[in-house]
């Protein structure tokens, strides 16, 4: 019997009646069956079963949806019960409530067990269990993680390599400083390879934030230096010529 890698997640068939499915924009069943499949199906040392740190561009990228439709949806999925989440300094961890108990066979009415003639394997509702055994594969580990905050992919075999050498504590002040990281340089192309950020431990280093930017004057303060100028021209005599070069300048 041909096997497919990776582990599966389980859904109900009478998912196809559900109001996500049946009556809400398609886009949105897209990204929550995305959020079921991408979460951590078994506890870990950074996240617990049915969590995991996913963020939008990683759901625009795979579901093709908008930012405005995962907002909506999110939205939703929170208010009906079906979605959590916990801000961090990495990021924001996307838990899908009630994992444990609708990703456990035991769950759904008509289970039964059976045993494949062919291959001798012991099935539960007509589901290999093998199939459905958890993948290692199918976790997200820290290295992806990584992988996806630092967001420039470039070398990840040799990043791997080393990011696995690195102590838990090493890992943990890496997640934390990178989204000041990022911050500091938003154009992934003038960030440092991520093997280099990791040899030369750069989440020690300190991290320059960019200068914001003035605020661009609204048209309402443009109008009120015209009207300002305007007035001292048809005054005459002596003027504050510092008060009238700044006039000019903003509206110039």
């Amino acid at each position: 019997m041909e096997t497919i890698t990776g582990g599966c997640t389980l859904w109900a068939r009478q998912t196809i009646e559900s109001e996500i499915f049946f009556y809400k924009p398609d886009k949105w069943f897209k990204i929550w069956f995305y959020l079921v499949n991408t979460v951590n199906h078994k506890d870990t040392k950074l996240f617990k079963r049915g969590e995991g740190l996913i963020t939008y561009e990683d759901i625009i990228y795979k579901t093709k949806a908008t930012k405005k439709q995962i907002e909506k949806c999110l939205k939703w999925l929170k208010r009906e019960g079906m979605l959590g989440e916990q801000k961090t300094t990495r990021g924001n961890i996307k838990i899908v409530l009630k994992y444990g108990i609708f990703q456990n066979m035991k769950t759904y009415e008509g289970v039964h067990k059976e045993v494949d003639g062919g291959n001798g394997r012991r099935t539960e509702g007509g589901v290999d269990k093998q199939e459905c055994k958890n993948d290692k594969n199918n976790n997200i580990d820290d290295f992806s993680i990584f992988w996806n905050l630092y967001d420039k992919k470039v070398g990840q075999t040799k990043c791997k390599t080393k990011w696995n050498k690195l102590s838990a504590k090493d890992k943990q002040a890496i997640l934390d400083v990178l989204p000041a990281y990022k911050n500091a340089k938003p154009d992934k192309q003038f960030r440092k390879n991520p093997e280099t950020f990791l040899n030369n431990r750069s989440w020690e280093d300190e991290i320059v934030q960019p200068s914001q930017p003035p605020k661009p004057l609204s048209d309402f303060e443009i109008i009120q230096a015209m009207k300002k100028m305007q007035d001292i021209r048809d005054a005459g005599g002596a003027y504050n010529a510092d008060e009238f070069n700044k006039l000019k300048s903003i509206v110039c």
